[in-house]
């Protein structure tokens, strides 16, 4: 979750959804103003992909970070 400056809500929004890295952008009322679901390979690519957004001029403040690991089956080949 992040915390934008007021009036930079707009500018933040379409920024985000165009960053790799980011899958989704949501909107929230109250302390936070954006709930980012992110994927990332490794773990230190989520580290550098979070520490550009922290380093954004709009960003006030970042809140708690899950981290999950989604395993993805492929279907298996036919005979």
């Amino acid at each position: 979750m992040i915390k934008v400056d007021a009036g930079q809500e707009k500018a933040a929004y379409a920024s985000l959804q165009k960053r790799p890295g980011i899958r989704d952008v949501y909107p929230l009322f109250g302390e936070f103003s954006f709930f980012l679901v992110m994927q990332a390979e490794k773990k230190d690519d989520l580290s550098r992909l979070l520490a550009e957004i922290k380093a954004s001029r709009s960003v006030i403040k970042t809140g708690p970070v899950l981290v999950t690991k989604e395993s993805c089956r492929r279907p298996a080949a036919a005979s």
